[in-house]
């Protein structure tokens, strides 16, 4: 087996296997560039709801930082680093690992898990405290928790998929009978 190259998809480790279950069909690459906008998608509102809590609050209060406020300014560029942190252990997972290294796995599910909970604070906030200058909040905020349970539900959609399709691949039926579905 060759070693995995960065700029050549077609020898990263996840890659092969998600192939090898056949789950995605010819809609391989379709799957694989929806992720990666989702990603951008999904770092860019990061930023950008970053970016504009930490404009608008400098504004109200110049010293926020040992407030409520100057506390979800931070957290909000933790989710920002997260994000790519996320990014980097996604992808290198995806060339070398496959999903094989558990504490890879819980580091990218347990952060993701984190950054989605968050991002509630916000959205919970800009609708509580709504007002004309603020629409911007709500619309970052929105767009932010949205697409990160959309990236989310890519996620899990295809790793219940590879899971069927590899269990019913080793299952075996009964003598004569044909497997047709998962019992639990």
């Amino acid at each position: 087996m060759s070693k995995p190259q960065l700029l050549q998809p077609k020898t990263w480790a996840f890659l092969k296997e998600i192939q090898d279950t056949g789950v995605l069909g010819k809609y391989d690459k379709a799957f694989y560039v929806a992720g990666t906008v989702m990603y951008g998608v999904t770092l860019a509102f990061y930023v950008l709801l970053a970016m504009w809590v930490d404009d608008k609050f400098t504004e109200k209060e110049p010293g926020h930082s040992n407030t409520v406020l100057g506390r979800q300014v931070k957290l909000l560029y933790v989710v920002v680093g997260l994000h790519v942190a996320i990014g980097l252990a996604v992808l290198y997972d995806a060339i070398h690992k496959a999903g094989k290294n558990i504490l890879l796995q819980t580091f990218i599910i347990g952060a993701g898990t984190f950054n989605t909970i968050y991002l509630i604070v916000p959205l919970t906030f800009s609708i509580l405290n709504f007002d004309s200058d603020d629409s911007l909040y709500f619309i970052y905020a929105l767009c932010s928790f949205a697409s990160a349970c959309i990236s989310n539900a890519m996620m899990l959609a295809l790793l219940f998929a590879i899971f069927h399709a590899k269990t019913v691949n080793t299952l075996s039926a009964p003598a004569g009978k044909k497997l047709k579905s998962l019992v639990f």
